[in-house]
Formats: C-alpha cells, sequence, structure tokens
C-alpha cells in the first residue's frame, strides 16, 4: 500500500471528504452561529450540539459502509437546487436574516452530495444531514 498523499485521494470517496471540509470552511461563519446559539441556549435549542454528533456517527457509518461504491455522478437537478439554496444562503447573508442562513446550510450539505454523487447514492448520506434540521432555531425570535 502506497502511503503518497495523491494516491490517498484519488478515491472519489476521500475525495468527498475532501469536499465537505472546504464546504464548512466556506460556510465557517454560519456554522459558528449555528454552534454559538447552541451553547449559549440555555433550554431550548442546548440538544444541537447531541444532535451533531449523532448525525456525525450517522454520517460516518454510511460513509464507511459505501465509500468503496461512490462514484461522481453529477446531477443536473442537485445542482440546480445547490444554486437555489445557495442564492437564499447569499441573500439571507446579505440582509442579514440569520434564520434563512441557518436553515439553508443542511439543505446547500444535501443538495452538494446530490449534485456531485447523483440521487440514488447520496440517499444514504441524505438522512444525517437533514436530521440535523430538528435542532436549527427555526422559531426562535432572537436569535
Amino acid at each position: 500500500m502506497d502511503s503518497n498523499i495523491f494516491t490517498r485521494f484519488n478515491k472519489p470517496a476521500n475525495l468527498l471528504l475532501v469536499i465537505i471540509v472546504l464546504f464548512f470552511v466556506f460556510y465557517y461563519s454560519s456554522v459558528q452561529k449555528l454552534i454559538n446559539f447552541w451553547v449559549s441556549s440555555e433550554y431550548t435549542y442546548s440538544h444541537g450540539i447531541l444532535l451533531l454528533i449523532v448525525c456525525s456517527y450517522y454520517f460516518y457509518k454510511s460513509w464507511k459502509i459505501n465509500r468503496d461504491n461512490i462514484d461522481f455522478s453529477f446531477s443536473l437537478s442537485g445542482l440546480l437546487l445547490l444554486l437555489v439554496f445557495s442564492s437564499a444562503w447569499l441573500a439571507s447573508k446579505i440582509i442579514f436574516v440569520e434564520t434563512v442562513e441557518l436553515l439553508s446550510l443542511p439543505f446547500l450539505l444535501a443538495f452538494l452530495f446530490v449534485s456531485l454523487i447523483g440521487w440514488r447514492q447520496s440517499k444514504s448520506f441524505l438522512f444525517p444531514i437533514l436530521l440535523i434540521l430538528l435542532a436549527l432555531p427555526l422559531f426562535q425570535w432572537s436569535i
């Protein structure tokens, strides 16, 4: 087994993990707002951190099971939905509507998967990604 770093990222599954890391780097300010909200809320949304751990675990299990079968098969409808939610995220950042900004994050990640690997292969990853919707502060007045 070659330990060269370039051969490790030759597989589509490993490249997909790099794209996920870049996603979190690009949307860092929104992710930081969400985590700060979970940590600072006393009782209402404090389950967000626990749900994030559960979602990460389910995502890892799905990735471990499917990593050898992942292949890039681009989806035009997934790309269109990704552009719609990217536009909603950008508009909410510009006009300071944090609820829409935080609501669009899981959908952005989900449709990033769909646009890169297609609907069929991304089905097992959509549940742990969209489960985080249960911990979003949608009905909180003071975001």
